[in-house]
């Protein structure tokens, strides 16, 4: 029975069951069923009552900050109607019941879904470099249309079509795109995708996004994310172990520099080499910055700061040991990669493919045209391979997926931290801002 039958709860946003009837001025849908909710937005499956098509209808919270948020995903997704090969298809937007809505293409499972599919054991090369021709080639459109999606990650990911022949994505959720080049004034990016700019507090523009694209790259192939970090402290170290330490530049003009790295007394050098992260041989102190009231280190190591991670409140993500050690080194990522395969050539190209595009400075990453070119993507034709069964998995995953990384994929997190601290955030993602407790430890 048709009725208004709509709930409102604590957190501003409507609650609809199924057959509950939404009428605009020209379309009235009917509400199938509930596909999931994030920090902003519910998001049901509806039906045309007159044509019968169906689609997905984001509904957005009740208050400024989302409504700015469901106009700006809006004005971009009208923006991008020319490119609905590679971006979700925009159909009309609306008021109900005071809260913005949009009805946009209903797709498939997310990419992260079909990533748990597989066992979290990855795809085949020829299926990872699908994916990372048609993701440069939505890139690219966003840089040509000077759009900065700012959330790049296998859940805005999704399949529009999936055959034994074809292999279609298209990316969604642009509620956190802007088309300037952004001052560092709050995080954005879930924290696994997190670009090196956007932590130290840099002006940040399309480079984050082919930052995370990377990253997407190498969990699509291995099956697990690159930077499983719990907090942003752990994600640079993280980056370090692996990359380096960053560029001078970063380290000097990063407004969050020093919740991350300490200069040491000589002012006068000017080479990477007077930043220091993890241990210093050299001395008995680590390169990070320390507390003077109870001198011990951001990862609580106290005073003699024994080796990075030793700490019981600093675990690895998907390792029983509390040491550092644990975190990916380049051979560790090299490993990763030929583990998976037998193809030394797709191995060693695939290795080079991310690398390049995983550099510290934004400026040293390459341009999309010269990535499309890279030999990874061009040294197979895959208009005659036939993509990879998904139903049978071949590699058995080492390392578990631990409970925190299911907690950070879900919205629900979002929704309980904009209850508790009515400050609106994403499960990790945009809107983190420095005083959050991981920074101000």
């Amino acid at each position: 029975m048709y009725g208004d039958s709509n709930i409102f709860d604590n957190l501003t946003n409507i609650k609809l069951k199924k057959n509950d009837l939404i009428c605009t001025g020209r379309n009235k849908f009917i509400v199938q069923d509930y596909l999931g909710c994030g920090t902003f937005a519910d998001v049901y499956k509806i039906e045309d009552l007159y044509s019968n098509n169906q689609f997905a209808i984001k509904i957005f919270k009740s208050g400024t900050c989302y409504l700015k948020v469901g106009m700006n995903e809006a004005f971009l997704l009208k923006k991008l109607r020319n490119y609905r090969n590679h971006f979700v298809i925009f159909y009309e937007e609306f008021f109900y019941k005071q809260h913005f809505c949009i009805v946009e293409q209903l797709l498939s499972n997310n990419l992260y879904e079909f990533i748990k599919y597989t066992n979290h054991q990855g795809f085949d090369h020829d299926m990872t470099k699908n994916i990372a021709i048609q993701l440069l080639n939505a890139l690219f459109i966003l840089q040509m249309e000077g759009i900065t999606h700012g959330d790049i990650k296998p859940e805005n990911i999704c399949l529009d079509k999936i055959d034994d022949k074809s292999f279609k994505i298209k990316i969604i959720d642009l509620g956190s795109s802007f088309t300037q080049p952004k001052k560092n004034s709050f995080y954005i990016q879930s924290r696994y995708y997190r670009a090196p700019e956007t932590i130290l507090g840099l002006n940040y523009g399309h480079g984050i996004d082919l930052w995370s694209l990377g990253c997407v790259i190498y969990e699509v192939f291995t099956g697990v994310p690159l930077f499983p970090g719990k907090s942003n402290k752990e994600q640079i170290m993280r980056y370090t172990k692996l990359l380096g330490i960053p560029p001078i530049a970063m380290l000097e003009n990063g407004k969050n520099v020093q919740l991350y790295f300490y200069k040491k007394d000589d002012e006068t050098a000017k080479s990477c080499s007077t930043w220091h992260n993890f241990y210093d041989k050299n001395e008995d102190t680590f390169g990070i910055v320390t507390n003077k009231e109870n001198k011990t280190d951001l990862l609580g190591n106290t005073a003699g700061f024994g080796h990075p991670g030793k700490s019981n409140d600093y675990k690895m993500c998907y390792s029983d040991a509390n040491d550092e050690k644990d975190y990916l080194t380049m051979p560790g990522f090299r490993k990763s990669i030929t583990s998976r395969s037998k193809n030394k050539t797709d191995n060693a190209n695939l290795m080079d493919f991310l690398l390049s595009i995983l550099k510290m400075h934004p400026m040293e990453r390459p341009i999309i045209e010269d990535l499309k070119e890279h030999p990874y993507l061009v040294i197979t034709d895959l208009r005659h391979k036939r993509i990879q069964n998904l139903g049978k998995a071949q590699r058995n995953i080492v390392n578990p997926l631990p409970q925190e990384q299911n907690l950070r994929r879900k919205s629900e997190y979002g929704m309980r931290t904009l209850k508790v601290t009515n400050q609106p955030g994403r499960k990790f993602s945009v809107y983190e801002n420095l005083s959050d407790s991981e920074e101000s430890e």
